[in-house]
């Protein structure tokens, strides 16, 4: 009988104790909202046992030089600077969610934010965080839902000895949503159900259409919205210190970590957060999109980068197959990296549209909404860097988007719409959505 492989021999590996004990809780978290009752469960789950598992094994404790640690650290230094009182209610509000998000990553396995079954309102995360512009009726500085409610958000509700008649209760209601909230609402939904068992696109209250992503993007992202945001700033510093780089000479493990953080400030500034955000796969909780970043190039089709919207990942290739020994110049990387971010939020779109060819599919997914995107993203890096090697790859764009409207042979590129003529109508103000 021949020995088994080092790949079998970790494949039937016993998960550790603490994977256990995070299975033992993920499980609990299944069966909150459940009339059943738990589980039976294999290791303890009592506090002491689950606040030692947290301060020993959190990912914060276990990688404390993660990329995730890092932009943690970098969002705590830039919202700490702010003026409360000026900001925006609804950037606020996206703030702190993030925020949850990152502190449930950070320090409790990602168990508040997992995605579970309520018998009332189908699947929703195990804990929601209701922000409000307004004072408490209790004059709580915060409140806590008890163990079965339905949503850490619900309403306060008035204490049994409080008296009704000498003092009326005060609602907290949250300010309606924006067309836009809503749209950026649904396109969450549709990233959330991405990787289900059927990858089912429900019906929704908002179009997701390309034509409708990209306007979203153009004229509601944060790059829009706050130019002058501290967050742009520091994706400005970061783009002019790595553009000095010789590249040939950085560690592989430090310009991936570069790569992946303009990832996430691309995300970040154009995409709202969509690529970046965490939802369920067969495989358990993950971005909707995965960057993977060789160091090598592509032996099979000679691509610098690729989206593969069944994998839901993109490739960056570093290096050319004409001169091997050579790494891409980082504007050619960066490029890419956006070339292919835009494929992936394109990639939401509703591909049931009678339209969806003409604006996102055709040409090898490179339709005319496609480009107006990807044109409108890089003026606007232009307009945040003054880069002059950045008005090189505006026109390698403006190039390839000629060459593949020749080769095609679909309309010219002078008479497809340009990024102003979408994002601005005939009177000079937003297009309506």
């Amino acid at each position: 009988m021949s020995n088994p492989t080092s790949q079998q021999i970790k494949s039937i590996t016993p998960p550790s104790i603490e994977e256990r004990e995070v299975q033992t809780l993920e499980a609990i978290a299944d069966s909150q909202y459940l009339t059943e009752g738990w589980p039976m469960l294999g290791t303890p789950h009592d506090a002491r046992s689950i606040i030692q598992l947290l301060m020993r094994h959190s990912l914060a404790i276990r990688d404390p030089e993660s990329p995730r640690v890092k932009q943690f650290v970098n969002r705590y230094y830039e919202v700490s600077t702010w003026n409360i009182q000026t900001v925006n209610f609804i950037r606020l509000h996206y703030e702190l969610q993030q925020f949850f998000g990152r502190l449930d990553e950070l320090f409790f396995f990602g168990l508040l934010t997992r995605s579970v079954a309520r018998p009332s309102s189908g699947r929703k995360n195990l804990l929601e965080l209701g922000i409000f512009d307004t004072v408490s009726a209790e004059g709580c500085y915060g409140l806590c839902s008890n163990q079965r409610s339905t949503s850490a958000s619900a309403k306060p509700t008035t204490g049994s000895g409080s008296t009704t008649a000498s003092s009326p209760k005060l609602e907290s209601k949250e300010p309606p949503k924006s067309e836009a909230e809503r749209q950026i609402g649904t396109l969450e939904a549709v990233a959330d159900g991405l990787f289900g068992p059927s990858r089912h696109r429900g019906r929704y209250d908002t179009p997701y259409d390309g034509r409708t992503m990209a306007l979203l993007s153009i004229n509601h992202c944060l790059a829009v919205q706050d130019p002058s945001s501290s967050r742009v700033t520091r994706f400005a510093e970061q783009y002019a210190e790595v553009k000095t780089w010789y590249l040939e000479t950085i560690d592989f493990e430090v310009l991936k970590d570069e790569l992946w953080q303009l990832f996430a400030r691309l995300d970040e500034l154009f995409f709202f957060g969509l690529l970046s955000r965490k939802v369920d796969s067969p495989m358990g909780r993950r971005p909707v999109l995965i960057v993977e970043i060789i160091d090598d190039y592509d032996k099979k089709c000679h691509y610098a980068g690729r989206y593969l919207p069944k994998e839901g990942k993109i490739r960056l290739w570093l290096r050319d197959y004409r001169h091997p020994e050579n790494r891409r110049s980082f504007r050619v990387i960066l490029g890419t990296l956006l070339h292919e971010l835009t494929h992936a939020y394109l990639g939401l779109a509703d591909k049931k549209h009678e339209n969806h060819g003409k604006w996102v599919a055709d040409c090898k997914s490179h339709g005319e909404y496609f480009w107006a995107l990807l044109q409108y993203l890089a003026e606007t890096i232009m307009k945040f860097t003054d880069s002059p090697s950045w008005r090189e790859e505006m026109d390698v764009i403006d190039a390839e988007r000629s060459i593949r409207c020749l080769l095609v042979r679909i309309q010219p590129a002078s008479a497809l719409a340009s990024f102003q003529d979408i994002a601005v109508g005939a009177s000079g103000t937003d297009l309506e959505f």
